[in-house]
């Protein structure tokens, strides 16, 4: 069963899904982000080793680690994979006992697609339903102190000062103004610390039911900073609201996930595992 796995294992990273999907994410198309979603029975741990092994004998240095986060057990993620010359992106996995590795059929997948990519023309025409308000002094000087928050600072709090415990949260804000522009002053901000961050995206993430969009299953909008020293990732979740310029909401980082939530959920599912010399015969064929 071993060699199966392996074999299977090598023909995914070989396969014309894989590359293809990679073709479409580089930086230089415009791309901010992509998720790929699979079925699988093999430890996410296993995928995650696989693909920093991929892109290292590509040489094609990642700008960043790969965590594993989870949504809870069978729904795994190799989380904010980012190779030097493409966006970010995710592999999403389900557990499958009755496969090994392969996309995940597109109408059972998060918006009714195996491979969803945010670039810039789609924010563009998605940004078109809002009317923003103008970025004037007075805005800045807002989001400027928004960035010295007290709200803010919860957010550093649980992502940066105890990012050893926690791997994913978002702040939650209501916002009227462009989040390009909050981007922008986020990146000064951060850096103003002395913090080398990687980039800022604002992009929309889907709901958690699979096919079509409907009520239950729409666009949240957010902005994520990727930052390398520290390494951690800041997300701010924002409501369209023209009353105001940003504002948090009253109520603490949410969609919060721990390292004990993750290794509660990846330990309640039989995961067939190879081991790392196992592994490392896959890589040798990549």
């Amino acid at each position: 069963m071993k060699k199966v796995i392996q074999r299977e294992l090598e023909n995914f990273y070989k396969s014309d899904f894989w590359r293809s999907f990679l073709d479409e994410i580089e930086l230089k198309k415009g791309v901010r982000h992509a998720h790929l979603s699979v079925d699988s029975s093999v430890h996410p741990a296993n995928l995650l080793y696989l693909t920093r092994a991929y892109f290292k004998k590509q040489n094609e240095p990642l700008r960043r680690s790969i965590w594993l986060t989870s949504e809870g057990p069978g729904f795994s993620n190799c989380y904010y994979i980012a190779p030097e010359t493409r966006c970010h992106f995710e592999i999403m996995q389900r557990y499958n006992p009755e496969v090994i590795i392969e996309p995940m059929p597109p109408e059972e997948a998060i918006g009714g697609k195996n491979i969803d990519i945010w670039d810039d023309a789609y924010m563009a025409d998605y940004y078109k339903k809002f009317e923003f308000r103008p970025f004037d002094e007075a805005a800045e000087k807002e989001v400027d102190d928004f960035f010295e928050s007290s709200a803010w600072h919860r957010l550093l709090e649980l992502m940066v000062y105890n990012v050893q415990r926690n791997k994913h949260g978002h702040l939650v804000v209501r916002m009227g103004v462009h989040p390009e522009e909050v981007a922008k002053r986020g990146l000064a901000a951060l850096r103003k610390r002395g913090w080398v961050v990687d980039r800022a995206v604002d992009i929309t993430f889907r709901g958690d039911v699979g096919g079509a969009l409907t009520s239950e299953n729409f666009e949240y909008k957010k902005i994520t900073f990727l930052l390398q020293q520290p390494e951690t990732v800041l997300e701010i979740e924002w409501e369209y609201d023209p009353s105001v310029i940003i504002e948090p909401r009253p109520y603490d980082v949410t969609r919060l996930l721990t390292i004990d939530n993750i290794q509660k959920d990846l330990g309640a599912v039989a995961y067939n595992r190879l081991t790392e010399s196992e592994l490392k015969e896959v890589v040798a064929r990549l």
